[in-house]
């Protein structure tokens, strides 16, 4: 083995190494007593960026249960494959700009490609925008962590309608996380503390909800990230069970790949998924600090990062995206930046701003992130990204 390989896996070996002792330290693993107050922690990671951020338990974080096991969930939730009831949630609001907002929706900086597509304050409420998609129109979708709504702009940044509000019930959400799109305009959310997966029609119907608490078939623990394929099947990142659930287009379990550890096929906290034009599953294996390539059966195909500063490596790499050349756009959440890689792992561009030691905090420029979240390419390659911390929606034309 080369030198260079050898270097770079006993890095690997020595960041997952403290990964391990930070999880050891915290006691949180699979204990009941404490996993509803890790839970909301854990997700405000995913939103915000910052591991074991703060432990600022969220209200609707599913109780733990009394003895050993698996925790309770008192949720109004459903077992994936039940019959699904169509709900009409509350009418959409139809949405515009906050007055005297600062800047208008979209803003361009001369010395930067990136444009601030959606600003801060552009629409009232959007304070963590976590998860961003694109429609086959062009509109561009939003997720709110915080807010527990969704919000549809227009392909310039127009607000135009927004639904969701916090709770159990269909077309309620309790800390979505992130979102997918299927060709017909039919949105997938990753309702992160309900533990489901919720199916919403483009004008925000309730169309079907899969999942509850659990680790069995078609259940899960912190669903994080949501991919849907060309054939409609539905792909999960199973965050806190540490693996990757594929599901049929009517929410049957039909795989799940992956325990907790390092060795390639398997995850540590996977955060996020998407899915080639070749069938190929790519995720963003957030806590081991890579990136890692499944076979449409699940067979480890690839794994590429370690954590670092360096091209290639990566601090928290929370959400993953490909174009319809295969290469790949990672949202590398704690060094504030996004990269694109080839399809066979090699760096290729970096955007943003790694704050260490000796550099400042991210600025509110175009082309700087703060704790970047979702990331989502467009058909015409556009790159489009959740800059959660800054509360704004950045987008670059390639």
């Amino acid at each position: 083995m080369p030198e260079s390989d050898r270097r770079h896996q006993r890095r690997a070996t020595a960041a997952r190494a403290r990964a391990e002792e930070r999880e050891s330290k915290s006691g949180a693993e699979r204990n009941p007593a404490v996993v509803a107050v890790a839970a909301a922690a854990v997700v405000v990671a995913i939103a915000a960026g910052v591991w074991l951020a703060a432990s600022r338990p969220q209200p609707s974080t599913p109780p733990s249960a009394s003895g050993g096991g698996e925790p309770s969930i008192a949720i109004a939730t459903l077992a994936a494959g039940a019959p699904q009831n169509v709900v009409q949630p509350t009418a959409p609001e139809i949405l515009t700009p906050t007055p005297g907002a600062a800047g208008p929706t979209a803003v361009v900086v001369t010395n930067s490609p990136w444009q601030v597509l959606i600003a801060r304050g552009a629409v009232r409420d959007m304070t963590s925008p976590s998860g961003v998609a694109v429609d086959p129109d062009g509109n561009v979708w939003v997720v709110d962590f915080e807010g527990n709504f969704i919000q549809k702009f227009s392909p310039g940044g127009q607000p135009l309608i927004r639904f969701g509000q916090k709770g159990n019930a269909p077309g309620q959400f309790a800390g979505p996380t992130n979102l997918s799109i299927d060709g017909q305009g039919n949105l997938y959310v990753a309702d992160t503390n309900n533990q489901r997966i919720q199916k919403l029609s483009p004008t925000g119907q309730s169309l079907a909800s899969w999942g509850m608490g659990g680790d069995g078939p078609g259940q899960f623990w912190l669903p994080s990230g949501v991919a849907v394929d060309d054939q409609g099947k539905i792909y999960v990142a199973d965050r806190g069970n540490h693996r990757v659930q594929l599901l049929s287009p009517t929410g049957q379990p039909l795989a799940q790949w992956g325990t907790r550890g390092p060795a390639p096929g398997q995850f540590w906290a996977p955060s996020d998924v998407a899915v080639d034009a070749k069938g190929q599953v790519v995720v963003a294996d957030s806590t081991n600090q890579r990136i890692q390539v499944l076979s449409p059966t699940g067979q480890p195909l690839a794994q590429w990062g370690w954590e670092g500063p360096d091209p290639g490596e990566f601090e928290l790499p929370s959400s993953v995206a490909v174009d319809s050349s295969g290469n790949v756009y990672v949202s590398d959440t704690r060094n504030s930046r996004i990269q694109k890689l080839s399809a066979d792992g090699r760096p290729l561009a970096a955007w943003g701003v790694v704050v260490g030691a000796n550099t400042p905090r991210p600025s509110p420029e175009a082309g700087t992130f703060n704790s970047p979240g979702g990331i989502t390419v467009d058909r015409e390659g556009a790159i489009y990204v959740a800059d959660t911390r800054n509360a704004r929606i950045q987008k670059l034309k390639q």
